[in-house]
């Protein structure tokens, strides 16, 4: 059943992509000029000229900066406490498929903040348990059981300088994942103070799931990708608000397909 959860929520993903709709509107509606009837080509003109006044309004509207700038504001920074039990850092930007290629030193990291927070909060609990938890969300990685994020974050945090014992948990795909099995390696700790560390706009999804998984978690957000206001109503800009749309739309479904399946406590969690 995990399996199949996972498989579903991969596909309804990919396919709930802004982005992937209004490229799959567009071909329709193009596809449909060339058809015999008129009927169908007048629906096709019809179809192209929404998906084109859609692709304007996005160009022109930030709809998903604002989606961004809702779910990073969700938790405040922590008053953090003067001892935790751990510190937890979530993967997620390591690119499995460049490191193998280009070497394991040279991969990148496009969430290199989260670790960058987790080594200098490391410094400043040098007796908090340290964790990172991340596997690899491809299919294929999974099969063969090659490099995964573990490795990556691995690498990267011996060239920063860490060089505390850190515990790799490198068998999650999801973040579902990284609470069940981090919980494992931890134990009964997990009920006591922990800071999570992970992407702001991904905040939310991982405390609902962390607190359902028992953890208790103190929210550390940090690599942001907004200022945390709404701006100005006009912002041209396809890409970046596309972009915003997906992440939005990607979380959304998430924290949603999360509770429905009783794997987060809240379907939009907050602070407490």
């Amino acid at each position: 059943m995990a399996e199949l959860i996972y498989r579903i929520g991969k596909w309804v993903g990919f396919l709930a992509s802004p982005g992937h709709i209004l490229l799959a509107w567009l071909a329709v509606g193009a596809a449909l000029l060339f058809a015999p009837k008129d009927s169908w080509r007048k629906a096709g003109r019809f179809l192209v000229a929404v998906g084109v006044g859609a692709g304007v309004v996005i160009a022109a509207i930030p709809f998903g900066v604002w989606g961004v700038t809702m779910l990073e504001n969700r938790f405040p920074q922590p008053q953090l406490p003067p001892q935790v039990a751990g510190i937890i850092v979530l993967g997620g930007g390591e690119r499995e498929e460049v490191a193998a290629l280009r070497g394991i030193d040279k991969g990148g990291n496009g969430t290199m903040s989260r670790l960058l927070h987790f080594k200098l909060l490391a410094e400043k609990y040098p007796d908090a348990t340290l964790v990172f938890a991340g596997g690899s969300s491809s299919r294929a990685k999974d099969k063969n059981n090659d490099l995964r994020q573990a490795d990556i974050a691995r690498a990267t945090l011996q060239d920063m300088g860490l060089r505390r014992e850190v515990i790799y948990e490198n068998s999650s795909r999801t973040t579902y994942e990284n609470a069940v099995n981090s919980g494992v390696l931890v134990g009964d700790k997990k009920k006591e103070p922990w800071i999570l560390v992970t992407s702001a706009w991904h905040m939310p999804r991982a405390v609902g799931t962390f607190r359902k998984q028992g953890w208790n978690v103190i929210p550390y957000p940090v690599d942001y990708n907004t200022t945390g206001s709404i701006g100005s109503l006009i912002r041209i800009s396809f890409v970046g608000n596309i972009n915003g749309l997906n992440a939005v739309m990607r979380e959304t479904i998430g924290m949603a397909g999360y509770w429905l399946t009783g794997r987060s406590d809240e379907l939009f969690p907050g602070p407490r």
